[in-house]
């Protein structure tokens, strides 16, 4: 047996114990039966309806239990995501350890020749990308969709495209709204050769969130959605 040698593993950080994690599971259940969450989109309305939710007041829509449980089951053990190239980058699946990225792109930008702190701009943007695709410990990069340099309407595309066109590493994509979404994902389709290899090995992901408290907002659902 070979004992001269040492074996690295990744760490494990755990504050909660089993039975914690099972408790708050279920005072999460317990709030979505009972006092219900804000549902800002009329189609997420209509499915919850029709799944069995009291949808009888959109501002306290009331999901059961059982619904929430069935639909845990439903979703899929690991998501992988791959490069721009259509390489196996990331699996995303529980318990399989952390993955580490950066963000490319701020409001301000702290100029590494100059020392000078101004706003950023979109060749700072495409800068931070090669950063970040060099480092080997950064499996993915994050956009931002607001720059004092950009116009707004503009400033998440402008953002995913000098991203993509500067690293091959999957791309976290803050995106304002569906209608941007769909001209991002039609880049991505077209980066990936067409729409169908786009969906079987996709290198985008899109940053949506719920909003403290118990709101589900209506750009946010509908991203998710499309």
């Amino acid at each position: 047996m070979q004992t001269d040698h040492n074996q690295f593993t990744l760490p494990c950080f755990r504050i909660l114990s089993d039975k914690q994690i099972a408790d708050l599971h279920s005072a999460a259940l317990q709030i979505m039966a009972k006092t219900g969450v804000t549902v800002q989109c009329q189609e997420a309305l209509d499915l919850l309806g029709s799944a069995g939710a009291d949808v009888s007041n959109p501002d306290r829509v009331k999901i059961p239990s059982l619904l929430v449980e069935r639909a845990l089951k439903t979703a899929p053990e690991t998501i992988m995501l791959y490069t721009r190239e259509g390489k196996p980058a990331i699996a995303l699946k529980a318990g399989s350890g952390s993955h580490f990225g950066g963000m490319n792109s701020l409001a301000e930008y702290l100029d590494p020749y100059t020392g000078e702190r101004r706003a950023c701009t979109v060749e700072d943007i495409g800068s931070m990308t090669r950063i970040i695709d060099a480092l080997p410990n950064f499996e993915w990069i994050m956009t931002i969709a607001s720059y004092p340099t950009v116009p707004g309407a503009i400033a998440d595309k402008v953002a995913v495209l000098q991203t993509i066109r500067n690293t091959t590493k999957p791309v976290l994509c803050s995106i304002f709204d569906v209608a941007s979404l769909r001209e991002i994902l039609k880049i991505g389709a077209i980066v990936s050769g067409g729409e169908k290899d786009f969906l079987e090995k996709p290198f985008l992901l899109s940053f949506s969130e719920a909003v403290t408290p118990l709101i589900l907002g209506k750009d946010a659902l509908e991203k998710d959605l499309f």
